[in-house]
């Protein structure tokens, strides 16, 4: 009886291991018609680590709101995560240092902007 829900165990963990190698086979297939039909600034979650997105801030629904709160032309926008769920931004200041961080929900189009000193959150609220 042992022997039998032991090779039972075996057979499905070695279906489930073989499952996960051919999902990564399937990915790894995608055609280039399939990733070319993500829109610029929507990714998979690849995002290069801090990505240079300073000039494409412009094409990115949050743009207006910020512009009103954070002086583009002082602070250099970084995106650090942009996935389907949200996009993360974060603006230098010509020393390099992290100043304000822009969080944007995509789904609930949501943007928070935070300085990261004292001040905190500056700008919480939804747009268009």
């Amino acid at each position: 009886m042992k022997k039998i829900i032991i090779t039972f165990l075996t057979l499905a963990l070695l279906s489930a291991c073989g499952q996960q190698k051919e999902k990564q086979n399937v990915q790894e297939q995608q055609s280039p018609d399939e990733s070319a039909t993500q829109t610029e600034g929507e990714t998979d979650g690849t995002v290069a680590p801090e990505q240079e997105v300073q000039s494409d801030l412009d094409n990115f629904p949050e743009f207006e709101a910020l512009t009103k709160n954070i002086d583009l032309n002082k602070f250099k926008g970084v995106v650090e995560t942009d996935n389907g769920g949200n996009r993360i931004i974060l603006f230098k200041n010509e020393e390099g240092q992290k100043v304000y961080k822009s969080i944007f929900i995509k789904n609930n189009k949501l943007l928070e902007i935070i300085k990261l000193d004292d001040e905190g959150i500056l700008f919480k609220e939804f747009v268009e």
